[in-house]
């Protein structure tokens, strides 16, 4: 990559022959100009340092014994708080960033890990799409298709679903809050990670004695649920 213009708001950049423009902002500033285009890894102290993926602005953190996975989303505030410990030498920006991702942002990887196998889940930009008809968006809140005719076929509308813990989606919502890594270590996750697996696992073994969950279903949508595992009773 050769970098062919820098302007205020932008950088021009040629690759293999293509021009393209890239925002000039503190990710691409410090990916371009201090690590020539490739992956940034930044250690703040022994136990903090961040490491980007193969996946541009994804990144692997660590602080304090704790890892995370920031995305797209955060990749400017966490080049900043690289930029101010470079200037400050203190880690007060990556501290306060790590914490607010810590309890906001979804465990990538074990949620990954969880559903590598499982069938009916389906990942998407928007959240993970549970036997077609449900979704549980990545902030933990449920949603279901319209279950009638819509005019407009392409449309893509969702209905928000209240789904009341029970059974084994309760028992796995309450449990400690650590779950296994790919090494099989027991490790914290925070709650919008437990609430995303446990609504998960409460659509694909729903409780069908359920007056809550079910009165939101249409008579189509129950029979299928019934068809595919019935569902705790």
């Amino acid at each position: 990559m050769k970098i062919l213009e820098v302007r205020p708001e932008q950088v021009i950049c040629e690759t293999n022959g293509k021009i393209s423009t890239r925002p000039n902002s503190p990710y691409y500033s410090l990916r371009y100009f201090k690590y020539n285009n490739r992956r940034i890894a930044y250690t703040f102290s022994d136990k903090s340092f961040v490491r980007e993926t193969y996946d541009d602005r994804i990144f692997n953190c660590w602080h304090d014994g704790r890892r995370i996975q920031l995305r797209q989303d955060l990749s400017e505030r966490l080049a900043a708080a690289i930029n101010h410990h470079e200037m400050y030498g203190n880690m007060r920006e990556y501290q306060e960033l790590f914490k607010t991702a810590f309890e906001e942002v979804p465990f990538w990887d074990i949620l990954d890990l969880y559903l590598k196998h499982v069938k009916g889940v389906e990942r998407t930009k928007e959240g993970f799409i549970v036997y077609d008809d449900f979704k549980i968006d990545y902030q933990g809140n449920a949603w279901i298709k319209p279950q009638h005719e819509i005019e407009d076929e392409k449309q893509e509308e969702w209905y928000s679903l209240c789904i009341v813990m029970q059974g084994t989606g309760h028992k796995f919502r309450t449990v400690e809050a650590k779950l296994p890594n790919e090494y099989g270590d027991m490790v914290p996750v925070n709650a919008i990670t437990m609430t995303i697996i446990s609504k998960i696992m409460f659509l694909l073994n729903p409780n069908l004695s359920d007056d809550a969950f079910t009165a939101q279903l249409s008579k189509n949508l129950l029979l299928k649920l019934m068809r595919i595992g019935g569902g705790e009773t």
